[in-house]
């Protein structure tokens, strides 16, 4: 199981979030990016199934958000947690538009973004039949 994480670390929030997912055993590799490119590079790769693909993204600002937004498409196939920036309604609006699992905001301290991954990898590990998969997703490709 792998997580894939937007968050630039150099915001006050992308280092939080860091922090938190580092604390606490998600019994999954965590995947890091910092650019959007990075990100959609990613996203467009082939290999793991659908159904157990989850994006975590961490938007610092609106033009983030904004930027994000233009490449929804993307994440069609993805289990995505989305963090925004602030409460406004239009960024709020924003998000909901991206169609993720679960908003977050950026100014909490993630327990609730946690939670939610920790019960995403378990029902996804209980829908494959594995504990612990690192070792299954590579047989996928043999």
């Amino acid at each position: 199981m792998r997580i894939i994480l937007y968050a630039k670390a150099k915001t006050k929030a992308g280092q939080r979030l860091n922090d938190r997912l580092k604390e606490v055993n998600l019994r999954a590799k965590i995947d890091t990016y910092t650019t959007i490119d990075g990100l959609v590079g990613r996203l467009q790769q082939t290999g793991y199934t659908y159904d157990r693909r989850i994006v975590v993204v961490l938007a610092a600002s609106s033009k983030e958000l904004s930027a994000i937004c233009a490449i929804k498409e993307s994440f069609r196939d993805a289990r995505m947690i989305l963090i925004v920036p602030d409460r406004k309604k239009d960024t709020i609006s924003a998000g909901h538009r991206m169609y993720p699992r679960y908003l977050a905001y950026a100014d909490g301290n993630f327990n609730d973004v946690v939670a939610v991954l920790e019960k995403m990898v378990s029902n996804s590990q209980a829908a494959s039949g594995t504990g612990h998969d690192e070792q299954s997703d590579r047989s996928m490709f043999i």
